[in-house]
């Protein structure tokens, strides 16, 4: 399933999508991890969550996850 996450995002950016946006949670993918997956393969289009929940996670491991996201997709 992120093999395919990873296709939508690379084809909306090649469309000229300017930014997507996850859930996370639920019956959803992780959102962080399908950004980590994709960041590095794409160039411009911006990569969003618009509801995570943090009931069931530290603080610390979502902010680790963002890290991780940046780095591969710096900028």
């Amino acid at each position: 399933m992120i093999a395919e996450v990873q296709g939508n995002i690379q084809r909306a950016e090649d469309l000229g999508i300017q930014a997507v946006w996850m859930t996370a949670g639920g019956a959803s993918l992780d959102s962080m991890t399908c950004f980590a997956a994709t960041a590095a393969s794409t160039n411009n289009i911006k990569l969003g969550t618009s509801i995570v929940p943090t009931y069931p996670r530290h603080p610390l491991v979502m902010a680790q996850q963002a890290q991780v996201v940046a780095q591969l997709a710096p900028g």
